[in-house]
């Protein structure tokens, strides 16, 4: 079975369903909390979630690369892309899913 995508709205009605806030509220500080993350990102912070994860700017260098299709040499410039490490409890119950392989290992 194919897990489901979990989008925004997901989530948002999930924290409704659990919190009793109220629908707009909950989704404006969803809203203000993924701001405040991209604008840290952006002025260069890293976003430190203790227990979920670190989130930090990663500036790719300058590639040449080829177009497959016409052979012709493509310059792409430097870019920043986000990275993500996995906090240690997250860690943890990431390997407590089965994955249904005969050869899973247990701790």
């Amino acid at each position: 079975m194919t897990p489901k995508k979990i989008t925004r709205y997901d989530l948002v009605e999930n924290v409704y369903y659990k919190t009793k806030i109220g629908r707009k509220i909950v989704k404006r500080i969803f809203e203000y909390l993924l701001r405040e993350m991209i604008e840290a990102l952006e002025n260069g912070s890293t976003i430190e979630i203790r227990g979920f994860g670190t989130f930090e700017q990663c500036l790719r260098n300058r590639k040449i690369s080829y177009n497959p299709q016409t052979g012709e040499k493509i310059t792409m410039n430097p870019y920043y892309k986000v990275k993500f490490k996995p906090g240690i409890e997250l860690d943890k119950e990431m390997r407590k899913i089965k994955t249904g392989d005969n050869n899973d290992r247990t701790e």
